[in-house]
């Protein structure tokens, strides 16, 4: 049995959004109709991993360059689930509000990449200046 059927609302946090959000026409909230919980999760999950990432680092000592190119290499593979995540608008916003939030506390650049792709990660245009 997974959380979503466990715990009340886990679906709505999951995807960013609150009891009052209405689901798209035919879906569930969050999903965007049919099986798309994972995805958006996936990307909720990528987020998480790219605020902690300065809070964790911050204190290791980075000369050598190993970690810089460990973390450049998992951005790599993480960017593109966040960009594929079906997430609504509302959410998208909220994760870029969040992400910009750890762009500006990012104290050596390991987000970088994610400012490289800013406009790719907004998807939606009306996100991409905000």
């Amino acid at each position: 049995m997974d959380i979503q059927s466990q715990v009340p609302g886990a679906s709505l946090r999951l995807a960013g959004l609150e009891d009052g959000d209405r689901a798209p026409e035919g879906g569930r909230l969050g999903d965007q109709g049919g099986q798309q919980d994972r995805p958006v999760a996936a990307g909720e999950g990528a987020i998480v991993l790219m605020e902690r990432l300065w809070p964790t680092f911050q204190d290791i000592d980075t000369s050598s360059g190993a970690l810089g190119t460990a973390v450049n290499a998992t951005l790599e593979e993480i960017i593109p689930i966040l960009i594929a995540a079906p997430a609504m608008p509302k959410v998208r916003a909220a994760w870029l509000e969040r992400l910009y939030q750890a762009v500006q506390e990012d104290g050596v650049q390991y987000l970088y990449p994610v400012e490289e792709r800013w406009g790719e990660v907004a998807v939606f245009p009306e996100l991409m200046n905000e």
